[in-house]
């Protein structure tokens, strides 16, 4: 669960992830992540999509495709190495220090229901905490949220 938006809140990617859980232990059997990168406007893109959604090639120059997925993939594999080496508290503080919700409005949603809130930080574990409309505080570990900023 998660969105990088560029300057002026143009949404350049999505990732979607993905836990396998052990029936028994609860424990986390496996992860599968994907990611959607823009690198390019697309003239396809319909117009309530392009008020929202941006490309890197808008911002810099665009990588080579291998080359970012090069990068991506040196990324996460410097991260299964930290977490194998007992770094969860390096991993979930750079993830905090990147995330691009903190502080924003945001619509939860849930297979049980779907609500307005703020995003307001990450637990230890690297759950998500919002803070709904009545003011009370949820800790997602799973769903989805939506960022919807105002094109600038």
């Amino acid at each position: 669960m998660g969105q990088r938006r560029a300057d002026g809140g143009k949404k350049l990617c999505g990732i979607l992830t993905e836990a396998v859980i052990e029936g028994e232990t609860g424990a986390v059997d496996a992860v599968v992540t994907g990611f959607g990168i823009n690198l390019f406007p697309s003239p396809a893109w319909p117009e309530e999509v392009r008020a929202v959604a941006g490309a890197l090639s808008e911002f810099s120059a665009a990588p080579r495709r291998a080359a970012l997925a090069a990068a991506l993939l040196g990324a996460f594999e410097r991260g299964i190495r930290l977490l194998s080496e007992g770094g969860t508290a390096a991993l979930i503080a750079a993830y905090r220090s990147r995330l691009c919700c903190l502080g924003k409005p945001v619509t939860v949603h849930s297979p049980a229901t779907q609500y307005h809130a703020v995003c307001v930080g990450l637990t230890e574990e690297g759950h998500l905490l919002v803070r709904d409309d009545a003011g009370q505080t949820h800790t997602l570990s799973t769903g989805e949220i939506s960022i919807r900023l105002s094109p600038s």
